[in-house]
Parts: structure tokens; sequence; C-alpha cells
């Protein structure tokens, strides 16, 4: 009794398994060869193939980009970021970080002990490892914090201007000790590491010839992407420049 139950209830199963895999096999218009042929059904000879799928070509943005004209007749403003009162905050912040840290580290002199006559400089720093340490370490950090967000504020773009003829940029950038520094470069000497719809907060900028990389931030206005695209973004996208 249990055993024809057994084989009764494995034969149930796995005729429900070639049914799924017939369903299966139909409704993703596979080959019907191996449900098929465990069933012993005949089936025509040769693979069912699958429909033809049909698709139309576009033009790609690169393509689409070559096509606008760079010889423009006057100067153009391809992208703009005005936010002068942000980085007049953040050159405030530095220079309080500068006076802060240089400060702790002035207050904390009287820690250090008296030099000995006629000792080397390098032997009284070895002596005291620790109280010159606590006393250079704010020092640095308040000659550090202040570079790199100088340095940061310098390489932030103000402004990207296609001058006249479309042949050279001209780039203002912000500055801490200046009023809106420029320079112009040939559009064949700027280099980007993406492309304007792929800008997630922050986006580089490499000029031949100038030290590191310049930021375009986010916040920013592109006024002419099509100019844009065509004379910065597509062209020297990948560049090794």
């Amino acid at each position: 009794m249990a055993l024809n139950f057994c084989k009764t209830f494995f034969t149930l199963k796995s005729n429900i398994f070639y049914v799924n895999c017939l369903v299966n096999n139909v409704r993703n218009f596979h080959s019907l060869r191996l449900p098929l042929r465990t069933l012993n059904f005949r089936y025509p000879k040769g693979n069912i193939s699958s429909p033809k799928r049909s698709f139309t070509l576009y033009p790609s943005r690169r393509q689409t980009a070559k096509e606008v004209n760079l010889n423009v007749a006057n100067n153009v403003v391809l992208f703009k970021h005005e936010n002068s009162r942000y980085f007049r905050t953040l050159s405030l912040l530095a220079l309080g970080q500068f006076l802060l840290f240089f400060g702790v580290g002035y207050s904390l002199l009287p820690i250090l002990p008296g030099r000995k006559n006629n000792q080397p400089l390098l032997n009284y720093i070895m002596n005291a490892k620790l109280p010159v340490a606590v006393v250079v370490t704010p020092m640095l950090c308040g000659l550090l914090g202040p570079y790199l967000m100088c340095t940061f504020i310098g390489r932030s773009i103000r402004y990207i201007i296609l001058n006249k003829g479309g042949e050279k940029v001209t780039v203002v950038t912000y500055n801490v000790f200046k009023k809106s520094p420029q320079f112009t470069v040939p559009i064949d000497k700027v280099s980007v590491n993406k492309s304007r719809t792929e800008l997630n907060k922050y986006m580089s900028i490499k000029f031949e010839g100038k030290p590191l990389y310049y930021v375009i931030h986010k916040e920013g206005t592109f006024v002419n992407p099509e100019l844009f695209d065509s004379s910065i973004a597509f062209k020297k996208r990948g560049s090794s420049k």
C-alpha cells in the first residue's frame, strides 16, 4: 500500500515538473526539445527560433555636439557660478582656523624645557619630543587647514567664457587675495573627466600648463550647454592631457 502510494506520488510529481517545463519554454520562446523528448512527443526538426528584434539607431550625443558652430561672433559665457558669499565665508573660516590654532600653539610654548647653551637644535628636539610635538602640531594644523581651503577657493571656477572665434576659452576663478583672477587657454588644452550630464557634485577640469585640477560646482549654471559640450565636454572627455 505504502509502496504504491510512493510510486503514484513520484509519478505525479515528475509529470507536474515536465508540464511546468513545457509552459515555461513556450512562454519564453525556448527550445521545446527537452520536455517534449521526455514526454515522447513529436517535435519539428531544428530549433524554434526566437522572434527577431528590431531597433532604431539614433545619432549619438557626440555626433550631435559636433554639428554646433563654435565660430562665435562674440564672447559667450558657457558656465557661471555666482556664490561669492560662500567663498567669502570659507575665506573667513580659513583665517579663523589659522589664528585659533596658532594661538593654541603659542599658549603652549611655556611647556617647552629650557635649551642649554650651544646645544644643537636636533638634540634639543630629540630630548624633548613630547613637548615639541604638543606645540608644533596645532601650528601645523593652523597652516595646513587654511592652505587647503585657499587652494580649493582658488581652483573653483566662476566663469568659463568661449572667446570670439571659438578657439580659446577664458576662465575666471575665485581667489582669497585677488579679485576675479583669470587666464586664457586654447580649447585643445582643456580636458575633463566626465560629461556635463554625469555631474554629481563637482567636476574636475584640467588646463594644460596649470598645476592641479580646477573644479566646476554643481550649483553653477551651464548658460550654453550645447557650446560647452561641443567645445569642452565631448571633444576632450577622456583626454590624457
